[in-house]
């Protein structure tokens, strides 16, 4: 267990290197670098959600940086991509509470502007849609209620102004 969340760490190192990397080339290295890393996790048999739920709230913090959620929240594995750590990290992470929809809307319209997210839009209903803005990120949070209890909300980050990486061809 205590290997999968190291395993994670290199996987988030590299990424961040990836994302940094300023030539085509490197950025070549590093994705097959990425991808062996990957596939030899699969060959290990290491599965995400061999993680404790003891160490659910370091390893948020440490995957999604100083970003509030509430108490008890756990990050769900086979449901995200994060790429990167700390609060560059850009993708989708997927998080299970055991509050309602309503309390998670008001939890992140209360807890997001005091920690620097400026809310453009928002809609409270069935299935709740936010948007925040901090600096040069886009937050967008997808909240609904979960299938036995509880909520699952998807929290999507990017750069405002994000580039695609488009493979070049020779």
């Amino acid at each position: 267990m205590v290997n999968l969340l190291k395993l994670h760490m290199q996987i988030s190192k590299i990424s961040r290197m990836l994302c940094d990397a300023t030539s085509d080339m490197r950025r070549i290295e590093y994705a097959a670098v990425l991808l062996a890393v990957f596939l030899l996790q699969g060959c290990l048999g290491l599965k995400p959600n061999e993680i404790t739920q003891s160490k659910n709230a370091i390893e948020i913090n440490e995957i999604l940086g100083k970003l509030p959620l509430p108490e008890g929240s756990k990050l769900r594995h086979e449901h995200s991509l994060v790429i990167g750590a700390g609060d560059d990290w850009l993708g989708q992470a997927r998080i299970e509470m055991q509050i309602s929809s309503s309390e998670a809307y008001a939890f992140f319209i209360k807890h997001l502007p005091a920690a620097g997210w400026i809310s453009k839009f928002s809609v409270f209903g069935k299935s709740s849609f936010m948007l925040f803005v901090r600096s040069n990120r886009n937050l967008s949070i997808n909240i609904e209620r979960g299938q036995d209890s509880g909520t699952v909300i998807a929290l999507i980050t990017s750069a405002v102004d994000a580039t695609p990486l488009i493979p070049k061809r020779n």
